[in-house]
C-alpha cells in the first residue's frame, strides 16, 4: 500500500508522546527556544526527582524539570528518550 502519508506519521508521533507523557506522570510539555520543561503530577514529583536528580543536563523547579537547549535538539526523539526515562 505504500508509506502512510506524513499527517499519519505526525498524528501517530504524537499519540506516542502523549502516552508516553501519561505513563511518566507528564501533564504538560513545553519545548522552547531555550529549553524543554516537563511539568509532572505533584505527587510524582519526589519519587522521579529521587531518580532524576538536578545535574549538568536538567535541573528541578518546583513541579518542572527544565532542560535547557544544548548540543541535542530538543525534537520527537529526544522527547520519547527523556519521557521513557521518567516514565521507567
Amino acid at each position: 500500500f505504500g508509506p502512510l502519508p506524513e499527517e499519519v506519521d505526525a498524528l501517530l508521533a504524537q499519540a506516542r508522546l502523549a502516552a508516553l507523557a501519561a505513563a511518566a506522570g507528564v501533564t504538560q510539555l513545553v519545548t522552547g527556544p531555550k529549553a524543554t520543561a516537563f511539568t509532572v503530577e505533584p505527587s510524582r514529583r519526589v519519587g522521579l526527582q529521587r531518580r532524576l536528580p538536578d545535574n549538568d543536563t536538567w535541573r528541578w523547579t518546583e513541579n518542572r524539570l527544565i532542560v535547557p537547549l544544548g548540543s541535542d535538539p530538543h525534537d520527537p526523539p529526544f522527547l520519547e528518550r527523556m519521557l521513557e526515562r521518567m516514565a521507567a
